[in-house]
């Protein structure tokens, strides 16, 4: 029962929050190629698709009967307000390191001074 419920939430949050929920309108997929196939007989499934996805999204007679075709609207409804939150104006861009050409000098030390080293490792003291 805890499977069957977890494959429950699962699916609906699939549904709900990725793009999953377009395979829905596989059924208006199917009616609208069968539609085109009643004006041109000739019509593959290969044609219909880069009709309706490849080819320029014009405006025609059928264009709201187009828009409802799985992948082809994009709905924003369920996406995260998150990056509606940010906003782009306040990052800037920053121009990319010139290097003068004059040699860095790094101070290089081998060694560590002992009293450096006796200051840090003291057992605790108690109060």
């Amino acid at each position: 029962m805890k499977r069957l419920l977890a494959l429950f939430f699962l699916f609906i949050h699939l549904l709900v929050n990725t793009e999953i929920r377009e395979f829905v309108k596989l059924d208006a997929f199917i009616s609208h190629y069968y539609e085109h196939c009643e004006t041109d007989k000739q019509l593959t499934v290969l044609e219909f698709i880069n009709i309706h996805y490849f080819g320029s999204n014009q405006i025609d007679k059928d264009y709201e009967k187009d828009m409802e075709l799985p992948f082809k609207a994009h709905d924003c409804s369920s996406h995260s307000p998150l990056p509606s939150l940010i906003s782009l104006s306040s990052f800037k861009l920053l121009s990319p390191f010139q290097f003068s050409g004059k040699e860095l000098f790094y101070y290089h030390q081998t060694t560590i001074p002992l009293s450096c080293l006796i200051e840090i490792w003291h057992p605790p003291k108690s109060c």
